[in-house]
């Protein structure tokens, strides 16, 4: 049986044993960061093959703010010893860390707004395989910086994690990512429901999206 077959029948036997999840079907509603931007601009490109498969991984920056990382910052400061001298003192500070948004709550939501149809599962599938090879094989988490978008497209499917609002560089586990980017497909797509194309989970304080939709 598939990875997303089966990640399909967990999730069906936890959520008729829990409670459902809190979804809101809004029609074009939580795209905001994904449609209707034409300020993104793509400025990292990767590759990834599974299977003989090519994913292709990307960050989308959508803002001038949205810098994919930050140098260091000098800081000079100035001291004066006398009347006729003086002494100037610099000091390199690193960037801030990023914050880590793991095992954050987020909302369920889903829309019909990207495309006509939900994405063929077995496209969802290579990019789920895409990403448990990165858990093996690159850092565990991943940045994104302000105003930007990392995602994975392949075919009709993409996984994406976007940080819109909020001032901090954000870090997100792979794990997370595959975890969390697959249960709102699966809350969104079908057999649970039949025609919707995005199925995300939104951060409660709306600052950052973690999801799946049509490509």
């Amino acid at each position: 049986m598939s990875s997303y077959k089966s990640i399909l029948l967990l999730f069906s036997f936890v959520l008729s044993a829990a409670a459902r999840p809190r979804v809101l079907t809004t029609p074009g509603g939580p795209l905001r960061g994904i449609q209707a931007r034409s300020d993104c601009t793509t400025v990292f490109t990767a590759t990834a093959d599974v299977n003989g498969a090519s994913v292709l991984l990307e960050t989308l920056a959508c803002s001038s703010l949205s810098a994919s990382s930050l140098p260091a910052i000098t800081v000079t400061s100035v001291a004066t010893v006398a009347k006729t001298s003086t002494v100037v003192a610099t000091a390199t500070v690193a960037p801030p860390a990023p914050l880590s948004v793991d095992k954050v709550p987020c909302n369920t939501f889903c829309s019909d707004g990207v495309g006509q149809l939900p994405p063929i599962s077995e496209d969802c599938e290579v990019i789920q395989g895409a990403i448990t090879t990165f858990v093996g094989t690159t850092a565990p988490s991943f940045t994104v910086a302000p105003k930007s978008i990392q995602q994975l497209t392949f075919g009709t499917c993409r996984f994406f994690f976007a940080n819109f609002a909020n001032p901090k560089t954000l870090s997100y586990t792979w794990v997370d990512f595959n975890a969390t980017a697959s249960k709102a497909g699966l809350s969104c797509f079908p057999p649970v429901q039949p025609v919707n194309s995005l199925g995300l989970c939104e951060s409660v304080d709306s600052t950052w999206q973690v999801g799946a939709s049509h490509s």
